[in-house]
């Protein structure tokens, strides 16, 4: 069998990886009130607002994509939105005291799956595990400069995913 070159061999693996921890949040979210993009814009919420356009960024959602899952987080009043004064084309999201309250219920269950994965590796390789998977996270965060360089070179990158 010829060896692959280690860019196919990455790629396999980053497309493996993402499929995994899909299904293994899909499965998990199944029996909450929340979607995995739902749950994914939420998170991205935590930390505070973001205007549609950063949060779309950050969760790598088409705009209109994020526009029917925010509305829904907003029906079901996890999310509220609100139109900048002075810019009526910006729309602010930030996540409400209830879904604050459900999101910390969903991080204490996703914490609690992560560390059964932990489980499934040697206890002297977690940690290492666990920094190797950071630093990807860094590398590929749609506000890192040079993944968004990257990103420029890509196919797509003039259809504004």
């Amino acid at each position: 069998m010829e060896k692959q070159p280690i860019e196919a061999k990455a790629r396999r693996a980053f497309t493996r990886l993402s499929q995994s921890i899909n299904r293994l949040m899909r499965d998990q979210l199944a029996c909450g009130p929340v979607t995995i993009q739902q749950c994914y814009a939420m998170e991205a919420l935590v930390e505070g607002p973001l205007t549609m356009g950063r949060l779309a960024a950050r969760v790598g959602m088409h705009q209109s994509t994020l526009t029917r899952v925010i509305a829904k987080l907003e029906q079901l009043e996890l999310v509220e939105r609100e139109r900048d004064a002075e810019n009526q084309r910006k729309v602010e999201v930030r996540l409400t005291a209830q879904g604050s309250d459900v999101y910390r219920m969903l991080d204490v269950e996703c914490n609690r799956v992560v560390a059964g994965v932990l489980q499934l590796f040697p206890k002297k390789e977690r940690a290492a595990l666990v920094d190797s998977i950071s630093r990807v996270a860094e590398v590929l965060d749609p506000d890192a400069p040079a993944f968004r360089a990257l990103l420029e070179g890509c196919c797509a990158a003039g259809e504004n995913r």
